[in-house]
């Protein structure tokens, strides 16, 4: 049942809007993290290991149906991981409307929130509201994807979407259950599919097709340039639009969408997934085979891998908690670490927990919040401001983890904003400066 809220809860409630939702902060572990494993997936990896991962083999490597046990655990494991938050499955009931973050966002952006919020107030909403308006839809995933990359992704994520500045957050998801998510969202079997031609000749008219029909208006491929053309079929602006940031690096292919599928997606997109905003683009089968030979089979440019911001020295002048709420708290952490009255009892997955993640306790709603820490595993208070002499304050660890994360180095320790961009040099610096200087008002 929807759960409503008074009006002045109300409005100091969704004030938070224009931070960023949900996923930005919900690592549980800032005071203590479980181990995650260094993924090999992020950065240039995936593209420079994906014709040697390509599933070449015909019998041995095609999924098998998965086993209705495997299938009920992944469908509770979805609600466990609160999947629905953020991502429309059609077996995942719409959660109620304060605990939608795509949705409540997507309103925000239109300025349709009703919460009795005046006119200046929807303004600033919309204003800051940048986050979570393009989440893709979970329904027809495992129609076109592999379940091992399903698997794959949900355990140790990594960047598929060049254009979308959100990624999937690293949750603690054993390898077991991301497995059991993935045969959740991908039961079917795979049918054996015969390898497609793919000599010099094929692959060059796949590139040229590639070109031609404008796939470079959305799609990246690793590090080759695919120019941007003009499409050869109608499609609306904000079908366009959305196409563009959802759009996933073609590098991906080989390692990522079932071969059985794959030409039968170029040819007909809307048969496999009715949602997809992707157009028909070949005209025949056969350019649907040699665009699916070249993205399978030809080489892959590795893209540029982005570097660790230089860490820059200490602000010599007084640094402010008002300014490091202003400029970061408030942008991309706050929403997920907040006060409980906020959202009768729900201080965000940062605070009372969510998203699979128990509750730490830690708010980043005032100076004294911030100092007082957040709790451990065995449920005391740490603080993530104080630290030895030499070493580094643990509310900055983490954003500097995010930046190693980034440029392809994933720790055991998760990198805040959780899912998010990473903090700028100088927004790390404002904070290490602002707990150098005492962590006060």
């Amino acid at each position: 049942m929807t759960r409503r809220l008074g009006p002045a809860r109300g409005l100091a409630r969704w004030l938070a809007l224009y931070v960023v939702c949900a996923l930005a902060g919900c690592d549980r572990g800032i005071a203590h993290v479980p181990e995650v494993q260094p993924s090999p997936e992020r950065g240039a990896a995936p593209a420079a290991e994906a014709a040697e991962r390509r599933a070449d083999t015909p019998l041995d490597d095609v999924q098998r149906a998965a086993t209705a046990d495997q299938i009920a655990r992944g469908a509770a494991l979805a609600l466990r991981f609160e999947c629905a938050r953020c991502h429309a499955h059609a077996e995942l009931a719409r959660p109620p409307d304060d605990a939608n973050c795509a949705a409540c966002h997507a309103q925000a952006a239109r300025g349709t929130l009703e919460v009795g919020a005046d006119d200046a107030t929807q303004a600033e909403w919309r204003a800051h509201v940048r986050s979570y308006l393009n989440v893709p839809s979970l329904t027809f995933f495992g129609a076109r994807l592999r379940r091992s990359a399903i698997a794959e992704m949900v355990r140790a994520p990594h960047d598929v979407r060049p254009h979308l500045a959100e990624t999937m957050p690293r949750l603690a998801v054993s390898a077991a259950e991301a497995a059991d998510l993935a045969a959740w969202l991908a039961p079917r079997a795979e049918a054996t599919a015969p390898a497609l031609p793919h000599d010099a000749a094929t692959l060059a008219h796949g590139r040229q097709l590639v070109e031609e029909l404008g796939c470079g208006t959305c799609h990246e491929r690793g590090g080759e340039h695919l120019p941007a053309r003009p499409l050869r079929v109608a499609i609306d602006a904000e079908s366009l639009t959305r196409g563009i940031v959802l759009a996933p690096d073609l590098a991906e292919v080989p390692t990522r969408v079932r071969r059985d599928q794959l030409v039968q997606w170029l040819l007909a997109p809307r048969t496999i997934d009715p949602e997809t905003t992707m157009p028909a683009l070949p005209r025949s089968r056969a350019e649907a085979e040699a665009i699916a030979a070249y993205l399978w089979y030809a080489p892959i440019v590795p893209r540029a891998q982005s570097s660790v911001p230089a860490r820059l020295p200490l602000l010599a002048r007084r640094v402010t908690f008002a300014e490091v709420q202003a400029r970061v708290f408030r942008r991309s952490c706050w929403h997920c670490h907040s006060e409980p009255d906020f959202n009768e009892g729900d201080g965000g997955p940062g605070n009372t927990g969510g998203f699979g993640f128990a509750g730490r306790g830690l708010s980043l709603a005032s100076a004294s919040a911030v100092r007082s820490g957040a709790r451990d595993d065995a449920g005391l208070r740490r603080s993530i401001v104080r630290n030895a002499p030499g070493e580094t304050a643990r509310l900055v660890e983490v954003l500097l983890a995010r930046q190693r994360e980034e440029a392809g180095d994933a720790r055991a320790l998760r990198g805040m904003p959780l899912g998010l961009p990473a903090l700028s040099a100088e927004d790390v610096q404002l904070v290490e400066s602002w707990i150098a200087g005492g962590a006060g008002e």
